[in-house]
């Protein structure tokens, strides 16, 4: 992770609507911005955490180690997002974040924000609004563990995951995340092939027919 000094891409991102809508100008000042590259992690599960950042390109996605040791992955997000906004209220240190490409995110320490910002009515109400959302997806993806076959749960988890159209996780790791058998992850995956959604090269996975995905994880929308 590297500090970006450029002060027009700065102001550029502080005019962000999203940006406006969380934060007002008195903030401004004590605002950085940040490069990652892929697979950088910005909070880590069982640490403190000590930044608030605005995700303003890129993607991230949530992990945690569950009580076996493994890991699994919980969901994706995109810019424009908040990230650490849960640690900032309840300093809860159960889970980690890590970019997955390369991502530019406005940091601003909890030292110079957490007090005010919790005693601003305009961004705790749109806080709310957020986690009232995240709430609803999360409770969207509990529902489709049943009501979906793995063939559309599994594009749309890969078209989040990708990075330049290759999938670099294990696959132990998606079918923990998915809450299947590895099996039954290794079946589909190798149909995938068959039907040339997907190419494989030893241990990694690429995206050849992105729009069959897409039409795939489409269905998932109806929620």
């Amino acid at each position: 992770m590297q500090k970006i000094h450029d002060k027009k891409l700065i102001q550029k991102y502080l005019k962000h609507p999203v940006y406006k809508k969380y934060f007002s100008d008195h903030f401004d000042d004590d605002v950085y911005l940040v490069e990652t590259k892929a697979n950088e992690t910005l909070i880590y599960q069982g640490d403190e955490s000590t930044t608030l950042y605005f995700l303003v390109e890129g993607r991230c996605r949530v992990t945690a180690i569950n009580g076996n040791g493994k890991l699994f992955v919980i969901n994706a997000i995109e810019a424009p997002d908040l990230v650490g906004e849960i640690e900032l209220i309840s300093e809860d240190d159960s889970f980690s974040v890590e970019t997955i490409e390369k991502s530019k995110l406005l940091a601003l320490p909890y030292e110079k924000c957490k007090k005010r910002l919790l005693n601003n009515a305009n961004f705790l109400l749109s806080l709310c609004e957020l986690l009232i959302e995240k709430e609803r997806r999360h409770a969207i993806k509990l529902t489709q563990v049943n009501s979906f076959p793995l063939e559309n749960r599994l594009a749309e988890f890969l078209l989040d995951n990708q990075i330049n159209n290759e999938i670099n996780l294990k696959k132990t790791i998606i079918a923990e995340s998915l809450g299947v058998s590895y099996r039954h992850l290794e079946k589909v995956m190798n149909d995938f092939v068959i039907n040339k959604i997907l190419k494989k090269d030893k241990f990694v996975y690429t995206i050849i027919n992105k729009k069959k995905l897409i039409d795939l994880a489409s269905v998932l929308d109806i929620f």
